[in-house]
């Protein structure tokens, strides 16, 4: 589960940050995150 955009290693820049807020809105990234992974063995 993420919590924060740092859970997900999203960064927003500083200038969108105050845009967003600005505009009273928020970044809101809580939920379930889904990865894909693909790995290879090696001999």
């Amino acid at each position: 589960m993420a919590k924060l955009p740092s859970d997900i290693n999203l960064k927003v820049d500083e200038y969108a940050m105050r845009f967003i807020t600005d505009s009273k809105k928020k970044v809101d990234v809580r939920g379930p995150v889904f990865l894909s992974v693909r790995s290879t063995i090696l001999p």
